[in-house]
């Protein structure tokens, strides 16, 4: 998190730096989605259909802090491009889908409680 130390003091001009500052970890990410989805990320990970790991792929994305190279090789996923791809299509579902933009903004106010 080396961006952590570029930021410098955040003003009210330049609020989207402070997204920089709060950066959780993808166990976090997970363990927040679970919740939220009442299961465990084990059983729906490998689900065909099931958009939870669109969802924990597009969090880790926005607030990780890490490339999409990282969040593939936490999760287990060979290519860079496949977590792009899934979150560009998660990022197009939730424009459209009331439910699921419901349970990203729960994701992220959830997410506020434990950043590091």
């Amino acid at each position: 998190m080396k961006a952590k130390g570029w930021v410098g003091k955040i003003s009210k001009e330049q609020p989207a730096r402070v997204q920089m500052l709060k950066c959780v970890s993808p166990d976090a990410v997970v363990k927040v989605v679970e919740q939220k989805r009442g299961e465990a990320w084990s059983e729906f990970a490998d689900r065909h259909g099931d958009w939870g790991r669109e969802l924990v792929l597009y969090l880790a994305r926005r607030r990780c802090g890490m490339t999409l190279s990282e969040i593939g090789q936490f999760f287990g996923i060979a290519e860079y491009k496949a977590v792009s791809s899934a979150v560009k299509r998660f990022e197009a579902a939730i424009e459209k889908d009331v439910a699921k933009r419901r349970m990203v903004k729960e994701c992220l106010l959830e997410m506020e409680k434990v950043e590091t």
